[in-house]
């Protein structure tokens, strides 16, 4: 599990995520089927209620999140779990072993979360979220 003081660093591929996408990836997080109003992705993720949404508050949804796609109680996604077409590449896998472990699933969204850190105090304001949205 990666350290929850130390954002993760965005690298090869993630370094190209476009903000729509880490918008969309947002609104995965925290559970929606399609990305909520501002206001209740803030509500829904900032879970301590100091106005912004920190590492830990985004870990914590994504291993909610991770939980419920997880039907089968094995602790890894499959494609079906994920929704994917079987075959389809998944670039969440990153071991290409046709699961996706928390670790996997949460490498891909601390880095999307650490790109839309501007300015890499470890949480997301609300003017960070609004830019991821524009």
């Amino acid at each position: 599990m990666p350290d929850l003081h130390q954002p993760a660093r965005p690298t090869g591929r993630c370094r190209a995520v476009p903000l729509a996408v880490a918008a969309a990836v947002l609104a995965c997080l925290a559970g929606a089927p399609s990305l909520p109003a501002l206001a209740q992705i803030s509500e829904r993720l900032d879970t301590n209620g100091d106005g912004f949404m920190d590492q830990k508050e985004a870990q914590d949804s994504a291993l909610a999140k991770f939980q419920s796609l997880d039907q089968s109680r094995d602790g890894a996604l499959s494609d079906a779990e994920m929704g994917l077409a079987r075959g389809a590449a998944n670039p969440l896998d990153k071991n290409a072993d046709g699961l996706v472990s928390f670790d996997e699933y949460w490498f891909y969204f601390g880095n999307v979360f650490s790109a839309a850190d501007s300015n890499r105090d470890g949480r997301l304001s609300p003017d960070e979220l609004q830019s991821m949205r524009q």
